[in-house]
């Protein structure tokens, strides 16, 4: 579900990242987003040129999703009992995410080939994962390593603090574990603006 609702805006913001220049009108912006399909007026046709690199895009959201979610409680019970109670839970949580996300960089040669997709879908159309595994070198697939880092450390922080924070000053909750849809929705979408706030512009570096 969230690939279906995010992936095209995900394209949009890559291509647009991508280009170089100014847009001067509609037109140039719609070459832009839609590439070949700019010119279609379906708009079906349109929607579905958003969507290159989405078994790319699959993998890595579903190893990120299992591995930063599943990840950071494992590394938060780890940094509870070395503190002993010395730190505050709300930045246990984000130092947990923070950490947990400089290691996400290990998915890297995914988010570089859905990328590659997004912003040149006939570079890769029809090569498997195998097949570009075999001719790209690893040092391409993990171009911008250090920069995914650098925005993965404060951008984690801010989406497991800014959550943590919600939950306790907001909702007052005491065992984080026990919020509601409605509650997680409210700390969620705060943690997901605040982390975009924070690595949106070394996003757009890596």
């Amino acid at each position: 579900v969230e690939l279906f609702g995010f992936h095209p805006v995900d394209t949009v913001a890559k291509r647009l990242m991508a280009h170089e220049g100014r847009i001067g009108s509609g037109a140039e912006l719609r070459g832009v987003v839609f590439r070949g399909a700019a010119g279609s007026t379906s708009v079906w046709h349109r929607y579905a040129s958003l969507f290159p690199g989405l078994s790319f895009a699959a993998g890595y959201k579903i190893l990120q999703r299992v591995y930063k979610f599943g990840g950071q409680p494992a590394v938060l019970d780890a940094l509870e009992r070395k503190a002993d109670g010395r730190v505050g839970k709300n930045l246990m949580h984000a130092g947990a995410g923070s950490l947990i996300g400089v290691g996400e960089i290990v998915l890297l040669p995914l988010d570089v080939l859905k990328i590659k997709s997004q912003n040149n879908p006939e570079a890769l159309k029809g090569r498997g994962l195998i097949s570009i595994l075999r001719t790209e070198r690893l040092s391409t697939l993990y171009a911008g390593a250090g920069w995914t880092a650098a925005r993965n450390a404060p951008g984690s922080f801010a989406l497991f603090g800014a959550s943590a924070l919600v939950k306790d000053k907001v909702f007052g909750l005491e065992n984080y574990s026990s919020a509601t849809f409605f509650q997680n929705f409210v700390a969620s979408t705060a943690g997901g603006v605040a982390s975009i706030t924070v690595a949106a512009p070394l996003d757009v570096v890596k």
